[in-house]
C-alpha cells in the first residue's frame, strides 16, 4: 500500500482524473495485472509456496474464496507497481482490487454448471475457475484470470471444463492438517529445505525462482517427494469427528456469525476505540476454535500412537 501511494506521489508520468472512462480503464489495467500475478502465483516457486494455500482445499465451495495466504500480500504488489506510475490514484487502485477479490467470491462454487455462452466468453465463471482450482494433468495451471477470462485465451493458458472430465481439486503434496501454520508454510520450509540441501550455490539461488515443481536432478535422487501419482485415485484427507464435535463447532459457528452481525450493525453506537477492540476479540475467536479442533485431532492420534509427538503436530 506505501509503495503505490509513495510511486503515485513521487513517481507518476501523468494525472489520471476520476471520470467514468478512467474507471473503466482501470477495470481492465487491474484485471490484466492481476492475471500476470495469479500466473507468476502458480508458475514460480517463490510465489507458488504463498498461493499454495488458496489451492490446498480438497472441496470447492463459497469458503474457499475465502481460504488465503498470511503471506501474499507482502510482494504481491509488485505486479501492480505499473498503475500507479501510469497516473491511477491509489484509491482506485485499491478501491479496484477490491472490486476484484469480490467478483471472484462467487465462482467458488459446484452449483453453478455453465453460466450464458455470451458470460463465459468473456468473463471468468464458476466454470472456468473450477478448472483453475483442478488438479487434473489437463487442467493444471490453467485459467488464472480474475474478472476477464479474456486474458487466459489470449495468453494461451485457457482450458474449458470438460463434462467427461470432473476437477479433481487439492494440491499434488496435500497438507492432510486442518493446522494453518502447516498449510501456510509447509512449502516455504520445503523451499528452505531443498536450498540448503542444493550442493550448488547457483542451485540455492535458482530454486526460489525457477518454475513450481522444479528441483536440481541430484535432489530429486536423494530427497525424493511423495506426491499423488494418481488424481483420480487417492485417500481424501477427512478425520473422523465425533457427534459432540460436530455440534460444537455449529455452535461456535452461529456464536461468530452473531457477534459479527452484532459488530457490523452497531459501528456508530459501539465507535472507537470500541469497534477496533471489538475487532481483535473476533480475530482471535476464529483461530481458537480452530486450534481447538486440531488439539483435539492431536489427541485422537497420539492416543492411537504413541510416537506422535509435538514436534509433528507444528511440521
Amino acid at each position: 500500500m506505501f509503495v503505490i501511494v509513495f510511486l503515485y506521489e513521487n513517481f507518476r508520468l501523468s494525472t489520471i482524473p476520476f471520470a467514468w472512462w478512467s474507471w473503466l480503464l482501470i477495470l481492465f489495467a487491474d484485471d490484466f495485472c492481476y492475471y500476470w500475478a495469479h500466473r507468476m502465483g502458480h508458475e514460480i516457486r517463490f510465489f507458488w509456496a504463498s498461493h499454495i494455500v488458496h489451492h490446498s482445499s480438497q472441496k470447492y465451495n463459497l469458503s474457499t474464496a475465502l481460504r488465503q495466504t498470511w503471506t501474499g500480500g507482502f510482494f504481491s504488489f509488485i505486479f501492480y507497481l505499473i498503475l500507479p506510475i501510469i497516473g491511477f490514484h491509489p484509491l482506485m487502485i485499491f478501491t479496484q482490487m477490491s472490486i476484484g477479490l469480490l467478483y471472484q467470491y462467487w465462482i467458488h462454487t459446484e452449483l453453478i454448471y455453465k453460466m450464458p455462452r455470451w458470460f463465459e466468453t468473456i468473463f471468468n465463471t464458476p466454470s472456468h475457475h473450477r478448472v483453475h482450482h483442478g488438479s487434473n494433468p489437463l487442467y493444471l495451471d490453467r485459467n488464472h484470470a480474475g474478472i476477464f477470462i479474456v486474458w487466459d485465451k489470449l495468453f494461451g493458458t485457457f482450458q474449458e471444463e470438460l463434462p467427461e472430465i470432473a476437477p479433481v481439486y487439492g494440491i499434488s503434496r496435500p497438507a492432510r492438517t486442518w493446522n494453518p501454520i502447516k498449510i501456510n508454510f509447509q512449502h516455504v520450509l520445503l523451499l528452505v529445505q531443498d536450498a540448503w540441501h542444493a550442493d550448488k550455490w547457483e542451485d540455492k539461488l535458482k530454486i526460489w525462482f525457477m518454475p513450481t515443481g522444479w528441483r536440481p536432478a541430484d535432489m530429486m535422487e536423494k530427497y525424493p517427494l511423495k506426491k499423488i501419482e494418481d488424481v483420480y485415485a487417492f485417500e481424501k484427507y477427512d478425520p473422523p469427528s465425533s457427534p459432540g464435535i460436530r455440534t460444537w463447532s455449529m455452535i461456535q459457528l452461529v456464536f461468530l456469525l452473531l457477534f459479527i452481525s452484532y459488530l457490523f450493525g452497531n459501528l456508530a453506537p459501539i465507535g472507537s476505540p470500541g469497534i477496533f477492540l471489538y475487532g481483535l476479540f473476533i480475530f482471535l475467536y476464529i483461530p481458537s476454535i480452530n486450534f481447538f479442533l486440531i488439539f483435539m485431532n492431536f489427541t485422537n492420534i497420539k492416543r492411537q500412537n504413541s510416537t506422535f509427538t509435538w514436534y509433528t503436530f507444528f511440521i
